[in-house]
């Protein structure tokens, strides 16, 4: 049997303590999320809702798929991804007055 000695692999990205008040950080923005679909509030309930998603999302591309800490191709790709799914959808919304 071989025994070599494993060297400590230098740890890039968040520590255990930022996944854990990121992870808080998610629930309270579901919990939040949660309370504003009971107020009666119209358009301003479906903004806010919008806005704590695309927070929501943020926290886990740039933390969990660690793009903060990746190479910056990756994050240029992710970029293009949503530039584009934003272009269909303008171009859906453009369309919508018409019909």
């Amino acid at each position: 049997m071989n025994h070599e000695k494993h060297e400590k692999v230098e740890h890039h990205g968040p520590s255990d303590a930022m996944y854990w008040g990121i992870w808080a950080s998610l629930l309270f923005l579901t919990a939040t999320t949660v309370l504003v679909s009971f107020l009666e509030s119209g358009l301003n309930a479906g903004t806010i809702v919008i806005s704590i998603a695309t927070l929501k999302s943020l926290l886990v591309l740039v933390f969990f798929m660690h793009l903060k800490y990746d190479d910056e191709v990756f994050s240029n790709m992710v970029l293009v991804a949503i530039s584009t799914l934003l272009l269909v959808l303008l171009l859906i919304f453009v369309d919508y007055p018409f019909r």
